[in-house]
């Protein structure tokens, strides 16, 4: 790979514009100043001196000035809104009109002042100092000889009466101010001290130019590098996210092609059963560019198969590359592939397309290959999870379509049994009795999982749901109404407490019907007959309690931790009800701190369990 000693980019151009713009804005405010003090000056300079400095000339002089000042300014504003370079025509005819402007304005200054002896000649050397700092060297050379020359000339024609007026506006005497020798002298100092200030300073400009040049391009380097390892951290958290797996792919297209200033950028995976490289994702390149074929990568840049960089420099004369007429017909002259590889094995290949012979630096080449590591892994996480979610759906569509479709033969199955049960169509033995009790609980632990299974699947595939305050006085009190006939039947002595003012929590409806009738039907199920089974409802501070309890089987100590593991049930409920599938309570828990609100228990074997219920108050 080849170095390339361009700066990144928009270093230079930006800069560059940067600095000599800032120059020309302070060179219209230096004016508007100097104006003020020139056109402010003169009139308390009279009144409190004998110069007689010719005021009408000088206002006149002035408004000049300002009148071109004034325009400058104007045509600044819009060539800087429609030109992107620093040295384009209008700012070079912007230049030119500027130094015409001043040389006009110095000149009739110098003549109106006195000549050689005006006493305004450190403000014609602080003026050419100026034009050092704020002018390019070649506009700064030019304008100094031009002035040195022109004020040569007039201050020499007033010395011979050549022009006029004379205005003695000077603290030198007269006869001094014709001596030959003085005017000479004074012209000599003048262009002496002219051109070595201006050099000095433009020495020191040029040199304080260099380094605002190189900081720019350096902050601009900078930010450039931070861009860069912003995109690297942000694939690294992006392999942990959900970001799908396409979205995943057009992002780091997008980011690679503007950090790294290419025409485009494509991603191509490998497909190992066809041994070629599928187009995944891609930007900046025309639709007919990428449906040319497929990559094969052992004929096309075997290189990256192997791990390594492949860079072509002139996509028309490199062999190795398979479609060179598309590219061509693209605009496209150089490529760079670079390999994928996730876990040391190569997956793909990230591509980079430029317009022009492109040089790829160290730097760059270090920041690919960061890049490609990082989105290897990505790329992977993001099939991986694809793959998952897919496997998720399949699993969820099985469920919901098995739990459905089994609910109607397995009803007209209970149905027979019911019939048989009652005699229907004829007496049974003992022994024919007990097995239709066998297959009808059999058909009812089956169709309580079923019905399980299948809210589970709605609960989870529901998506976002809203959440509104829900009366908890009134869903205890239809479910203890639903319950009533069940716990009858049981001689079970179902109560209920409910507190006088209303207790209202936030949920959606259903979630609570899942939660109670888990609970309640268990407290129900697992109680021997004649037992109690107690809801009770209060609040304590912020909170709405409800507690579950029935004086049924209980639970172990040592079983109780593993009640709320979907896989677990224990012995004395395996006993009581051999079919059941233990799915109810870690679905009850996962509901309950789905909204915020916590459960626990407490039970004693052969003595009841408690269950108790913490929701906060809406």
């Amino acid at each position: 790979m080849r170095a390339d000693s361009s700066p990144p980019p928009s270093a230079a151009g930006v800069s560059g514009r940067e600095v000599v713009t800032a120059k020309r804005k302070w060179g219209i405010r230096l004016r508007w100043i100097l104006l003020a003090i020139v056109g402010g000056g003169t009139p308390l300079i009279n009144a409190f001196s004998i110069l007689n400095i010719p005021e009408i000339p000088i206002y006149q002089i002035c408004a000049l000035l300002a009148a071109g000042n004034g325009g400058l300014q104007y045509a600044l504003q819009r060539i800087l809104r429609t030109e992107p370079l620093a040295d384009s025509d209008a700012i070079k005819k912007w230049d030119i009109t500027q130094l015409a402007l001043d040389w006009a304005a110095v000149s009739l200054m110098f003549h109106y002042t006195g000549g050689a002896a005006s006493f305004f000649l450190p403000y014609f050397l602080l003026h050419m100092i100026l034009i050092g700092v704020l002018q390019p060297s070649r506009n700064r050379f030019y304008y100094i000889i031009g002035m040195a020359l022109t004020t040569n000339a007039i201050a020499l024609l007033k010395f011979i009466d050549a022009i006029w007026p004379v205005y003695p506006a000077s603290f030198i005497p007269q006869r001094v101010r014709e001596a030959p020798g003085f005017v000479l002298l004074v012209l000599f100092f003048f262009d002496a001290v002219l051109f070595i200030s201006v050099l000095i300073v433009g020495r020191l400009m040029n040199r304080l130019n260099h380094i605002i040049v190189s900081f720019s391009e350096f902050r601009d380097h900078l930010e450039h590098a931070n861009q860069r390892l912003e995109l690297l951290n942000q694939l690294a958290k992006d392999t942990t996210s959900t970001l799908g797996f396409h979205p995943r792919l057009r992002f780091i297209c997008r980011q690679v092609r503007k950090l790294m200033n290419v025409k485009g950028v494509a991603i191509y995976l490998l497909d190992e059963a066809a041994n070629q490289l599928d187009l995944v994702s891609a930007c900046g390149l025309s639709d007919q560019y990428l449906s040319k074929g497929p990559v094969h990568p052992d004929r096309s840049i075997p290189e990256i198969r192997r791990g390594c960089f492949h860079y072509i420099e002139d996509a028309a004369k490199d062999a190795s590359l398979e479609y060179p007429e598309a590219a061509m017909k693209e605009g496209i002259v150089s490529i760079l592939a670079v390999p994928l590889q996730a876990r040391d094995k190569f997956i793909g290949s990230l591509r980079l397309y430029t317009v022009e012979k492109r040089e790829f630096t160290k730097e760059d080449n270090e920041f690919l290959l960061a890049l490609s590591g990082q989105a290897a892994v990505s790329i992977e996480n993001a099939r991986i999870y694809e793959f998952q979610k897919k496997q998720d759906e399949i699993k969820n569509e099985f469920i919901r379509l098995i739990s459905h479709e089994i609910k109607a033969p397995l009803m007209a199955i209970q149905g027979i049994l019911e019939v048989m049960a009652k005699a229907y169509v004829g007496p049974l033995t003992d022994k024919q009795r007990e097995l239709v009790e066998r297959m009808s609980d059999r058909i009812d632990s089956i169709m309580e999982t079923s019905t399980g299974l299948l809210d589970m699947y709605q609960w989870e595939s529901r998506g976002r749901v809203e959440l509104t305050p829900v009366s908890m006085n009134e869903y205890l009190s239809k479910a203890a109404t639903m319950y009533a006939e069940i716990a009858q039947n049981k001689n079970i002595d179902l109560k209920i407490h409910l507190p006088e003012t209303e207790l209202f929590v936030r949920s959606a409806e259903w979630d609570l019907d899942i939660v109670l009738n888990n609970l309640l039907s268990n407290a129900i199920k697992y109680t021997e007959n004649g037992g109690r089974v107690l809801l009770d409802l209060y609040a304590l501070e912020d909170k709405v309690i409800l507690r579950i309890v029935d004086t049924g089987i209980g639970i172990r100590a040592k079983e109780l931790a593993q009640i709320f593991d979907g896989r677990f049930r224990a012995p004395a409920a395996k006993k009581k009800d051999p079919y059941g599938r233990g799915m109810g309570l870690s679905f009850v828990k996962k509901i309950v701190e789905s909204r915020k609100g916590k459960i626990s228990v407490k039970s004693v074997p052969g003595k009841g369990t408690e269950f108790v219920l913490s929701f906060p108050k809406a």
